[in-house]
């Protein structure tokens, strides 16, 4: 008989909805698994059942998809699918916009944070970028102070930090005192 074309509303009968959902989920699942196999893809899928039960599928690993997925800057790619075509192209020219800035920015031998103007950030913005610089700055310390006690710098990339008595001694060194934060912070 060959496939026919199924009207797209929700299935009435319990059992057949069950039915259903399992098979198409299975299904998704198997698609999703070779477009990350034969494309090289990080894929992941959280589907919830309708009594539910939660179903998973991520390759290569659902604790790296994951965590690359919530370490990633929000952007215009986070909210595009759920985005209307208008706003999805003035999402597109504002991101192409700020992404030729800072290509124009390097090429005439300017960073980015060299041209970044602090003024019209709010207080919240400020402590929260202020943060941040500190946590950069420890970060930085620390990878200095392996480096230069010969810790194994693979340590760090592997998610370890340096003793707390490293960053004292950085510090204590003098050394923690390069980076200056504008006036203020």
């Amino acid at each position: 008989m060959g496939r026919r074309k199924i009207e797209i509303k929700r299935i009435e009968n319990n059992e057949a909805r069950h039915v259903t959902f399992s098979k198409r989920r299975t299904g998704l699942f198997k698609k999703l698994g070779e477009l990350c196999i034969h494309c090289g893809a990080e894929a992941a899928a959280l589907v919830y059942s309708p009594g539910g039960k939660l179903h998973i599928f991520a390759h290569p690993d659902e604790a790296l998809v994951f965590d690359r997925f919530l370490s990633a800057p929000p952007g215009p790619a986070a909210v595009m699918p759920f985005a209307s075509p208008p706003e999805r192209e003035s999402a597109l020219r504002a991101s192409c916009a700020e992404l030729q800035a800072v290509l124009d920015a390097e090429k005439a031998g300017r960073r980015w944070w060299e041209e970044t103007s602090l003024d019209g950030l709010g207080a919240e913005r400020l402590r929260r970028l202020r943060g941040s610089v500190s946590e950069l700055r420890q970060a930085v310390a620390a990878r200095a102070e392996m480096a230069r006690t010969g810790v194994a710098l693979e340590a760090a990339s592997a998610g370890t930090s340096a003793p707390p008595d490293a960053w004292a001694d950085f510090f204590d060194a003098g050394h923690g005192d390069t980076l200056q934060l504008p006036s203020g912070f």
